[in-house]
């Protein structure tokens, strides 16, 4: 038996790992790498001895790839939370609008891939069965639908946690450390060297700034957001916190924050996300859009829009509108890939034609909906004692500091530990 790491490894994006074990292939994840195009793992195996294909949660670096295997007479069992696959289906329908002609699929596999998939809800005692290998399925806090395997093969016990979040937020709970004896640990590092201040703090400090542009200024404020999980989040707070002006929510969001009306069970608060939904405007999708998002920017209040790191998407027009008022804002509540847009004006208050000095207010909060450091090595820590001290661990999913920021935190416990390089197999014994 054999782990092969082929995506994910000292950077984010392109998420894939394969499990091989007496000629069955399982996968964790198939993301895409997304630099100019998108791009995917290597495959070296036969894919008509893929079994299983685990998805962690929407984000298209770990299901980007996903209709790559749904193209032939033979298919593998795909499993997610529902959640998951409503949401993994607006995401790569996106993906497939902006950019079809990069990719060796097309929607007829993505719909195939919907239509075959294997639903399964969280539950951290219930044991499931199939071809050859036993899995538990826990809520891993990250984005709605998201989850993390234990999987059981061979007596050895493996969890693969995709992106984790470990505190709680006014959308999801946190993903809990309960879990049984763990013989190999795959774990992602997005934060692994370094730490989230206090989440209430950083949330009343978005709100009172935005209250600052809006109610003292009459300003107008952008929150360019993720559309999956990050602008739900947003409109929570902003519920929560009781604001009195216009909360406009435009882009993907609109359609996530809908779906997610039919998955309110996984959600902290079903009555705080609901009141917050009816109490957003969202932007038509009709010949009125245009009317109406000159609306929201000619008068106070919050506009939450996709990308959350200005890389495309309706926060682009916004700001374009805003950027030459000091009286208007864009908060980044994410974290600002290298070479994005939204980590050029964060540093330079330049705009994207690196000319055009932007005169509205430019600030991060860091709500992110990755664990930190210190709450990865409380999870390292619990695992390692409740297994006696008999776990290894592979560290994927974070950029070099990352990766051995964690590693070195790890290895001065006396953590058995790895970072994975691309392509790189291990044997399980």
């Amino acid at each position: 038996m054999k782990l092969k790491f082929i995506g994910g490894c000292k950077q984010i994006g392109g998420q894939a790992i394969e499990l091989e074990s007496k000629n069955r292939v399982y996968l964790f994840d198939y993301g895409i790498l997304m630099d100019k195009k998108p791009t995917l793992p290597p495959l070296d195996f036969d894919v008509k001895n893929l079994d299983i294909i685990f998805l962690s949660h929407a984000h298209l670096d770990h299901s980007g790839g996903l209709p790559l295997f749904f193209s032939g007479s033979k298919s593998p069992i795909l499993i997610m939370t529902p959640t998951t696959r409503v949401l993994s289906k607006i995401l790569i329908d996106d993906m497939l609008r902006l950019s079809e002609y990069y990719l060796p699929f097309m929607r007829n596999e993505l719909m195939d891939m919907i239509n075959k998939t294997s639903l399964f809800s969280y539950n951290q005692t219930l044991w499931h069965h199939l071809k050859g290998i036993e899995f538990l399925i826990i809520d891993a806090g990250h984005i709605p639908g998201s989850a993390s395997f234990i999987c059981k093969i061979n007596g050895k016990r493996i969890l693969y946690t995709g992106d984790v979040n470990h505190r709680t937020t006014r959308l999801l709970n946190g993903m809990s450390n309960n879990f049984p004896k763990i013989d190999y640990v795959i774990m992602e590092s997005t934060y692994g060297n370094s730490d989230h201040p206090p989440r209430v703090e950083v949330e009343k400090d978005f709100v009172s700034a935005i209250e600052n542009i809006v109610v003292s200024k009459n300003g107008t404020v952008l929150v360019p957001a993720f559309g999956v999980g990050r602008s739900q989040e947003i409109m929570c707070i902003l519920h929560h916190y009781n604001v009195k002006f216009p909360v406009y929510v435009d882009g993907m969001a609109r359609s996530v924050s809908r779906a997610l009306l039919n998955h309110l069970e996984i959600l902290r608060d079903e009555e705080l996300y609901r009141n917050a939904v009816e109490n957003s405007y969202f932007i038509s999708v009709g010949k009125n859009k245009h009317l109406e998002r000159q609306n929201a920017v000619s008068n106070p209040g919050v506009i939450i829009a996709p990308s959350g790191m200005l890389k495309g998407g309706t926060a682009i027009f916004y700001s374009e509108e805003l950027i030459n008022n000091p009286d208007n804002a864009i908060y980044l509540v994410s974290f600002q890939l290298p070479d994005t847009l939204g980590r050029q004006i964060l540093e330079t208050q330049i705009w994207k034609d690196g000319k055009t000095k932007i005169k509205a207010e430019i600030k991060h909060f860091p709500l992110s909906s990755h664990s930190g450091k210190s709450e990865l090595l409380s999870f390292v820590d619990y695992i390692h004692n409740k297994s006696n001290g008999n776990t290894t661990f592979f560290i994927v999913h974070g950029d070099e500091d990352n990766t051995d920021g964690l590693y070195s935190a790890m290895e001065e416990k006396g953590i058995s530990t790895f970072v994975p390089n691309l392509g790189e197999e291990f044997q399980i014994l």
